[in-house]
């Protein structure tokens, strides 16, 4: 991806940006899943400068199986409900 925004505000934190292309890519794939062993992402920099990332699918399934309680505990914390986050024991999954 060039020309995003986004991105070259990250580009020194490109890790995150290029997993999360590379994770909705992966969700959006469907039955096509089972044709990839990898993903692969390339940043472009304004001075295109290039960095590629390699997202293998094992662990694109582990993310996918996880965002549920990632999602949930995410919305636990932004709403402040401290006691319950306890309670459920999501924070030992991460």
């Amino acid at each position: 991806m060039s020309e995003s925004d986004g991105i070259n505000k990250l580009i020194n934190k490109v890790y995150l940006p290029s997993s999360s292309i590379a994770y909705i890519f992966y969700k959006n794939l469907k039955e096509e899943k089972k044709n990839y062993n990898e993903i692969r992402v390339i940043l472009i920099s304004k001075d295109n400068s290039k960095q590629e990332f390699t997202f293998p699918i094992a662990i694109l399934e582990k993310v996918e199986k996880r965002m549920p309680h990632a999602e949930k505990t995410i919305n636990i914390l932004k709403e402040k409900r401290f006691d319950e986050f306890k309670k459920t024991r999501l924070w030992h999954l991460f």
